[in-house]
């Protein structure tokens, strides 16, 4: 594992506010797969354009490691102190956990969106209708089951948001039967996992 660029880190000291920490946080985390000039240049400007863009590009680059590093750990704010050398700027550290631990839950759903994977159920219903006639039959009284599930499939690109679906089925007592018990061996086979 790389050694965290500390020294890079205290670039952030140029910053005239603490929101210009969170920004460059924030802008570190969209760089996480690699930086653009833009994004340097906007980092930049964000500490007061005091600081080079070989260190602004280091500080990024610190500051992605020290978000991954966090979220994938799911450190809280003085877990991510203690990532920091005993030497480091005592207030610059503090803030610096405050916010990357303020904003780990949200990096770490949108890392696991990212991730490539199969579509992901949202939600899902269902309702129960006796069946009272067909075209064949008169009369008759047979129950079946409607299922619904929103699927949200995988997005086409980086930056769109990923297409959902409706899924509409119908069982009948028999189908509704094997389906159910299929899902308690998965059921009982994910929990004998997680032991």
């Amino acid at each position: 594992e790389e050694p965290l660029d500390a020294a890079a880190l205290e670039a952030l000291l140029h910053a005239p506010s603490k929101a210009q920490v969170n920004e460059v946080f924030l802008l570190a985390f969209r760089a996480r797969h690699g930086h653009t000039d833009a994004l340097v240049e906007k980092a930049a400007s964000k500490l007061g354009g005091q600081v080079s863009k070989e260190d602004t590009v280091r500080l990024l680059r610190a500051a992605k490691q020290l978000i991954m590093r966090a979220v994938y750990s799911s450190l809280d704010a003085e877990g991510v102190l203690g990532l920091l050398p005993k030497d480091f700027h005592q207030a610059l550290g503090g803030l610096i956990g405050t916010i990357v631990a303020h904003h780990a839950t949200e990096w770490r759903e949108l890392i696991i969106a990212s991730q490539v994977s199969e579509p992901r159920l949202l939600d899902m219903n269902w309702r129960v209708d006796v069946k009272a006639a067909s075209n064949q039959i008169t009369t008759m009284s047979v129950p079946t089951c409607f299922v619904g599930l929103q699927v949200q499939d995988n997005p086409k690109r980086k930056d769109e948001l990923p297409p959902v679906s409706n899924v509409t089925f119908e069982l009948n007592k028999e189908e509704l039967e094997t389906m159910l018990g299929g899902l308690t061996k998965l059921r009982d086979q994910l929990s004998g996992v997680a032991q």
